[in-house]
Order: C-alpha cells, then structure tokens, then sequence
C-alpha cells in the first residue's frame, strides 16, 4: 500500500511544481504540455508489462524496481531543471509509476482478491490527490529558494522509504 501512495504521490505531486517550475524558468507552453505527455509515454508500456513482468519474476521485485526508477526520476528533476531534464525526468517517473502500479495492483489482488484490488485503487488514488496538494502547500509557503528542492526531496523520500519497507516486510495473506 505504501508503494502504490507513494507512487501516486510521484506521479502527480508535480502538477503543482510544475506551475513555480514554469514561472522561474521561463517554460513554453509547448514544454509544459510535453512533460505531461512524456510521462504518459514512459508510463503506458510499463503499465502494460508490468503485471506481466510480475507473473514472471515475481511482484515484488518489480515493484520496488518501479519505486527506484520514479525515485530516480524524481531525482533528476530535483537536480536538471532545464528542458532536457524536464523531459528525461518525467519520461523516466512514467517508467518507474508505471511498474509500480501495475504490478502492485496485481500484487494487492493476489494477496487479498478484489478487495486487495480495491484498497490498491483507493490508496493510489490518495496519492494522486495527496501529492499535489502536499507539494502545492510546500511550494506556497516555503521561502523561494526551497519551492523547487522541498517538494521532489519529499516525493523521493517518500518512494525511498516505500521501497525499504517493502523490501523488509513480508506478505500478508488474506484468511478466508
């Protein structure tokens, strides 16, 4: 659960810093459309192979390689503001998001049936909303030089912490 929250969170949480991002660097409107349509690009291929990635080797190994590679990309936009660093950055949180959701889906479904479906659902639709605001509320009253660094340190914290626990912790199988 905390992968999938935290792999939302990557993914959206930059909706909001995407608008500071914009302002301070003078992005065209043809590059903010493009980091969005980038990391559907990067996103798409890995939600199709994800679950299939996973019925080979495994769940769990697939998802936390989708944690790190949305950390990584998070990583990357903290570091690389320009217009190559936008596009690598959100191309390579598309990959790793799109790992972590279609196999932590699946995961959630083989652990507890449609139920673990539906709590999937739920928590990687809180981070979705969560990490948007979180990172807006961050970008708006934290002084100007952290509105940037604050918010993508949180969200790879965030994915970071997701994947060590989830490397460390068990399954927890559901009792009929």
């Amino acid at each position: 659960a905390m992968l999938l929250l935290s792999s939302g969170w990557a993914a959206n949480h930059f909706a909001s810093v995407l608008v500071v991002l914009r302002d301070q660097q003078d992005y065209s409107p043809v590059l903010v459309n493009g980091a969005f349509g980038i990391y559907a690009l990067g996103l798409v291929p890995c939600l199709l192979l994800g679950g299939m990635f996973a019925d080979r080797f495994g769940a769990r190994p697939v998802v936390l390689t989708g944690g790190v590679i949305a950390a990584l990309g998070n990583l990357s936009l903290l570091f690389w503001h320009g217009a190559a660093g936008l596009m690598i950055g959100r191309f390579i949180v598309g990959l790793g998001v799109g790992l972590a959701v279609s196999a932590g889906t699946a995961w959630a479904g083989k652990l507890r049936g449609a139920g673990g479906v539906t709590m999937a659902g739920i928590v990687l639709t809180s981070g979705f909303a969560t990490g948007p605001i979180a990172s807006g509320l961050l970008a708006h009253f934290l002084p100007d030089s952290a509105t940037i660094a604050v918010p993508f340190i949180v969200s790879v914290a965030l994915s970071l912490v997701a994947v060590a626990a989830s490397a460390i912790v068990g399954d927890a199988h559901h009792e009929p």
